[in-house]
């Protein structure tokens, strides 16, 4: 018996969009998946650089239950800010997005919602949240816990039993040592090496992570 084909929309219009509309292309060569209908942003009169309209706003999905939605924005509260609009005017399925060339092994969990790119790596019993952005070439060990909305730039490095709280953004390269934990809303910079843990809502950079900044408490519902 043949999968359903899903109707599926790319919420966004920025490079993470596009590279979520190849990710959807590269399943879809695996195994036909999805019928992606086209893109979705507040700004409606946007193209995106691969020519494809912006069908509409949020609204747009009001009245199609059926047509599952990814949230492809890189800002941890944007994505937040986005989902809550959505879930403002309907209850569709958010869609999880896997590349073929991922490795998941036994025992992760990955929620509704994210959005796991070429070449990650999850070893064994990582769980994520929903809504949580892995870019390429990162790589999770066993038993790390990342929390909803994170956001992980490419080539980061998790090491094991990491715990990573809500909408947290860990820079590009960054590496977590094991046992570590991030609060949530914080920021780790590109490259830094974190040693100990990171309290919520700070920036942290460099070897080791030293923090350099620290913002006010619920600044991400502003």
């Amino acid at each position: 018996m043949e999968s359903e084909i899903i109707d599926l929309v790319i919420f966004g219009a920025g490079g993470h969009a596009r590279e979520m509309h190849d990710l959807v292309k590269a399943i879809n060569q695996q195994k036909p998946t999805f019928n992606f209908l086209g893109f979705l942003d507040q700004s409606t009169n946007l193209k995106t650089k691969d020519t494809d309209l912006i069908l509409g706003d949020h609204t747009w999905l009001s009245g199609k239950p059926k047509v599952r939605v990814v949230i492809a924005i890189g800002n941890s509260a944007s994505r937040l800010h986005v989902r809550n609009l959505i879930r403002s005017v309907c209850n569709n399925e958010f869609q999880t997005l896997i590349h073929p060339t991922a490795y998941i092994g036994e025992n992760c969990k990955i929620g509704d919602g994210s959005m796991i790119s070429a070449g990650t790596v999850l070893t064994c019993g990582v769980m994520l949240g929903e809504h949580v952005i892995v870019n390429v070439r990162t790589s999770l060990s066993h038993e790390a816990l990342v929390e909803d909305f994170v956001t992980i730039a490419p080539n980061a490095t998790i090491c094991g039993a990491v715990s990573i709280a809500t909408g947290a953004d860990i820079g590009a390269s960054a590496t977590i040592i094991q046992l570590k934990k991030i609060g949530a809303w914080s920021i780790v910079g590109a490259g830094a090496v974190v040693i100990k843990d990171v309290v919520e809502n700070v920036t942290v950079v460099g070897n080791p992570a030293r923090q350099i900044a620290e913002r006010k408490s619920g600044w991400q519902n502003n």
